[in-house]
């Protein structure tokens, strides 16, 4: 039977992308040298193991067996064994999973983000149901949705004892000027924090002991100004990056005291100043980080004394001198370093 002419063949197109799988899975091969979940060096991921590639937790839901490759899932409601220390879980709260004990915990600091609790767990409890998401969190820089949310509470006076930082956006209360949260140790390149300072206090962030934040020295702190909000983008595992978010802190201070001890404490941004009365004064920032900007706007026209703390100069006035204003017109203050403040102008002194 006669079908007509031969049509011609077209040349071979190249393949600019071929479709492997949904994006709910990764491929993976267990490596014969890993004990994954306590399952043994050399004997692959067991079902239902956890397996962290970077900062993405990813599970197994059949055995895979060491140098094969398989499947891993990235997403999906799961049920965790609880870490029986976290007491009860609410619905809707953020879980993490604790690597080296093999359980789910509400813990930020030191572990990866799995997802949202997907039904409240109770003290009694063993495991909890988390609806996992393949998004960035506090080991690394994976990210294929929306920021994680985070409420920490601050805590402490140093990186050990502060509140957990996560990647992601994190809520911060409970600061009073002295408690501090801590930023993820060891980051990975690219790791993003958001800081959200939702008091009326300063609030210092510590990288771990190796870390620097800015040109902040080596374990230094950053401060976040009272109600602001500051983002933090980890440049290696040694050195993290602040990104100014556009918005400057503005505070009420009350004037206070008669010397540097007892005076109203000024915070970075824009300071309204009450109580001036030819005595009370107000204390810049300890320690400043170059280029911290404190603006005083007096609401009286009496004489208001402004200190360095002890250790910093204003101007060329002596260590600890205050330099002294005595107009509502705002004065602005800028630390060139974390001993000496200079006025803008620059006033004879």
């Amino acid at each position: 039977m006669d079908y007509g002419p031969t049509a011609a063949v077209a040349a071979p197109q190249p393949l600019w992308a071929r479709y492997i799988h949904g994006g709910h899975t990764v491929d993976f091969i267990p490596d014969a040298g890993t004990n994954y979940c306590g399952n043994g060096v050399g004997n692959g991921v067991p079902f239902g193991g956890v397996v962290i590639l970077g900062g993405l937790a990813a599970i197994a839901t059949v055995p895979l067996p060491a140098g094969v490759r398989g499947s891993l899932v990235i997403e999906g409601s799961f049920d965790f064994v609880k870490a029986a220390s976290d007491g009860g879980m609410a619905a809707g709260s953020l879980a993490y999973w604790d690597n080296t004990n093999f359980v789910a915990t509400g813990t930020a600091s030191g572990n990866t983000y799995l997802g949202k609790v997907e039904t409240a767990a109770l003290t009694s409890d063993t495991s909890v149901r988390v609806q996992v998401e393949a998004i960035a969190n506090a080991s690394g820089s994976v990210g294929f949705g929306v920021l994680p949310v985070s409420a920490v509470n601050a805590a402490g006076t140093n990186y050990g004892t502060g509140g957990g930082l996560a990647a992601g956006v994190n809520v911060v209360s409970q600061a009073d000027g002295t408690k501090v949260v801590s930023l993820p140790a060891t980051p990975t390149a690219g790791t993003l924090v958001v800081i959200k300072n939702t008091t009326a206090y300063p609030l210092p962030v510590y990288p771990d002991g190796a870390a620097t934040i800015d040109a902040v020295a080596s374990h230094g702190a950053f401060i976040v100004p009272p109600l602001s909000t500051a983002i933090l983008i980890a440049e290696s595992a040694t050195q993290w990056d602040s990104v100014c978010s556009g918005l400057m802190a503005v505070s009420a201070v009350a004037a206070a005291g008669s010397t540097v001890a007892d005076a109203g404490k000024l915070y970075a941004g824009f300071n309204v100043v009450s109580a001036a009365n030819g005595t009370k004064g107000v204390v810049l920032p300890t320690a400043p980080q170059p280029g911290t900007m404190v603006i005083v706007k007096s609401t009286v026209s009496n004489a208001l004394p402004i200190y360095p703390d002890a250790a910093a100069s204003i101007n060329a006035i002596g260590s600890h001198g205050a330099f002294s204003t005595a107009t509502v017109a705002p004065v602005i203050l800028i630390a060139t370093s974390a001993t000496q403040w200079y006025t803008v102008p620059l006033v004879a002194s």
